[in-house]
This record gives C-alpha cells, sequence and structure tokens, in this order.
C-alpha cells in the first residue's frame, strides 16, 4: 500500500490553512499596526498549539491501530513494550521507593499487585493485551520539542526519529522544526517579535507542513512495518 497522509495530518492541513488565510488579512499596506502584530503573534501559537494536537492525534491513531493487531504483549515492539510496561507498573515509583529505602516489603506488594494487574497483560501472553491510548505512549511529553519527539519516537522503536525525517526532507527536519518553535519561544518570554513580517510568518507555517508531512511518512513505515500497511489506512487515515 502507498502512503497516504494521515488523519492526524489532514487536520494539521486544514487548520494551518486557516491560520494563513487569517494571516494573508492583515498583510496589506492599510492593515492597522497593532492588529497585525496581534494576527502574527496568534498566529505562532496557534499553529505550535496545531503541531502539538497533531503529534497527539498521530500517536492515539497509532495506539488504536497497536491495539487493533496486537492482541498480546509480544506482538508489540519490544520498545513500546518495555515502556508500557515501565508505565503500567509504576515502575519509577517502585524503584524509586525501593532506593530510599522504602519497606521491601511495601515495595514487593506495589510490584505483585502491579503484575497481576495492570502491568500483567504486557509481559503475560496468557491474558489478553489490554487496551492502551496515544497518552500511555506519550505520557508528558506530547509537547513538540525536539528533545520530546525523539524520546516518544524512541518508545515506539524508532531510534534516529530526525534523521530519517531529514532523509525524506532532503534536509535538516531539526531546523524546519526549530524555526517555527524559536518564534514561539522568543514570544512567550518577550512578548514581542521586532522585525517578523506576514510573509515570515507564511514560510514558518509551510516549513511545519514540510516537517510535519516527513514525520507522517515515518510513522506510516513504521506502523506498517509492525502492523501491516492496511491498518494504516483503517485506523489512521
Amino acid at each position: 500500500m502507498a502512503y497516504k497522509r494521515s488523519r492526524a495530518r489532514a487536520a494539521l492541513q486544514t487548520a494551518l490553512m486557516r491560520i494563513r488565510s487569517t494571516v494573508r488579512s492583515v498583510d496589506t499596506k492599510t492593515a492597522d499596526t497593532d492588529i497585525r502584530d496581534y494576527v502574527l503573534a496568534a498566529s505562532i501559537f496557534l499553529a505550535h498549539a496545531e503541531l502539538e494536537n497533531y503529534v497527539s492525534d498521530l500517536f492515539s491513531g497509532y495506539a488504536s491501530a497497536a491495539c487493533a493487531r496486537a492482541k498480546q504483549g509480544s506482538a508489540l515492539p519490544e520498545f513500546l513494550r518495555s515502556h508500557l510496561f515501565i508505565e503500567k507498573a509504576n515502575l519509577r515509583v517502585v524503584v524509586g521507593n525501593f532506593i530510599t529505602g522504602k519497606s521491601e516489603l511495601d515495595v514487593l506488594k506495589a510490584l505483585a499487585w502491579s503484575l497481576k494487574n495492570t502491568a500483567g497483560p504486557i509481559v503475560n501472553d496468557a491474558i489478553p493485551l489490554t487496551p492502551f491510548n496515544g497518552k500511555d505512549i506519550l505520557t508528558l511529553h506530547k509537547y513538540p520539542s525536539h528533545d520530546n519527539l525523539r524520546k516518544v519516537f524512541f518508545r515506539i522503536g524508532v531510534t534516529n526519529i530526525f534523521d530519517r525525517a531529514s532523509r525524506h526532507l532532503r534536509q535538516d527536519a531539526s531546523a524546519l522544526l526549530q524555526s517555527l518553535g524559536s518564534l514561539r519561544t522568543q514570544l512567550a518570554h518577550t512578548g514581542t517579535l521586532p522585525g517578523v513580517s506576514p510573509k515570515d510568518i507564511k514560510e514558518r507555517l509551510k516549513e511545519t507542513e514540510r516537517f510535519v508531512g516527513a514525520i507522517d511518512r515515518v510513522m506510516f513505515k513504521e506502523t506498517a512495518g509492525a502492523f501491516g500497511s492496511a491498518v494504516w489506512a483503517s485506523h489512521m487515515c
């Protein structure tokens, strides 16, 4: 099956089209300067929020596809299986309690409970896999920063997301992500964007679309490789 854009990518493109149209409306010599500045600032925040929505929707779709095809924990990609076990067993807290010298009996009880309940289906193929969702994969890392994207893609087995996206783009994917992110950070810290024009914003929106296009293709290949290409069309488009 040939690549088809995901539902998440289609939604982002529609949202960016609306933002671009609004920016275009103030790209005139007669536009009020204050209104234009407000529109440009809002456009940056909205575009970045839509990028975050894209990441959330993309991994929700991936989780849905995984649950549709993987009926046992062993059918999941190994890094995803490990990640879900850590989360479902609340392993960070359990290990933290052990390191800090909490009662060993309490630690063992907590782990035993998790193995019988939330974490059991992840490691025990005799128990049907409990459905999970995109939030279980993303946890607290859905904000589309460079580090967060590397981390969440690593969790599904993509160890070099920016290298792979860059090959699709034939340019540095990190630079495209930073292009919009740097404006958002500047605006959040200073409240101003001196020298930024409507043309600049439209260019950033175009770069964001290109970045997402590459990420989408990497996710398609990863999903198809793990669960078959048909599940992409049935659960992610």
